[in-house]
């Protein structure tokens, strides 16, 4: 699970609740309050198919946001692209590892929507 870190008490504040982790606590709240109002409204059918590039894009310019703010860095390496996120250390930009794979995930995707980001499927 990409939300599990370490540190805190206990299972909500070591996985839940760890610096970092707003976007992936805030899609399941919004998936959450997503199928309650669907339930309530009596919507049966499928809607998320909707937001699969949207999100994609949205995760893929957010983790920049990150990178320029030095949080969610990755480990120490020597390799060229290393990024120094000012206590002069070269670490990977798990950042821009990131934004680069949503980026590519909504290229391959794309055909399947064709070409409209925000089609629904079936």
């Amino acid at each position: 699970m990409p939300f599990v870190a370490g540190g805190g008490e206990g299972w909500l504040a070591g996985m839940w609740l760890a610096d970092g982790k707003t976007v992936s606590t805030g899609l399941v709240g919004a998936y959450l309050g997503v199928e309650l109002a669907k339930r309530l409204v009596g919507v049966r059918a499928k809607t998320g198919d909707g937001f699969a590039l949207p999100l994609a894009l949205a995760l893929a310019v957010g983790r920049w946001g990150c990178y320029f703010h030095g949080c969610c860095h990755g480990r120490p390496t020597d390799l060229p692209w290393a990024a120094d996120f000012g206590d002069g250390v070269g670490r990977h930009p798990t950042q821009a590892y990131e934004s680069l794979f949503h980026l590519a995930l909504v290229g391959c995707c794309w055909p399947l929507f064709g070409g409209t980001p925000c089609a629904a499927t079936g």
